[in-house]
């Protein structure tokens, strides 16, 4: 997650047995107001966007069993980007994202698909 900036975060929920679960939650803030919310829709897996802020943090909150279970989510950062892939009209889009205040390196792009090699130089 990169502060200040909308970013996709993907999650799996797995039991102790490694076995995935279908849970529902919310994303909440340090004070405790809702963020988003979240919920797997394939194999524990899902994905939810949020706009974390500078030096907050959030939680994962979701009841499983009777039971609320609660998960710290990682800082946001704030000197780092991103790449964001998707398919779009049979074409690939590749975006980074990062907060204003970084400059960006010289970036490359490599994909292997097909026994073929792409390199694109940004």
């Amino acid at each position: 997650m990169i502060a200040g900036q909308m970013s996709t975060v993907a999650f799996k929920v797995v039991n102790s047995h490694g076995a995935p679960l279908d849970v529902q939650g919310d994303i909440v803030d340090s004070k405790g107001n809702v963020v988003t919310g979240f919920k797997t829709f394939h194999d524990g897996m899902g994905e939810f966007n949020i706009n974390p802020q500078p030096s907050e943090r959030y939680q994962a909150v979701c009841n499983y069993s009777g039971r609320t279970l609660k998960f710290n989510l990682p800082e946001a950062q704030t000197n780092t980007f991103s790449l964001k892939t998707t398919v779009r009209d049979n074409r690939l889009l590749a975006t980074v994202n990062k907060n204003p205040s970084v400059s960006l390196p010289k970036l490359y792009l490599m994909i292997h698909s097909g026994g073929s090699v792409y390199l694109k130089k940004f």
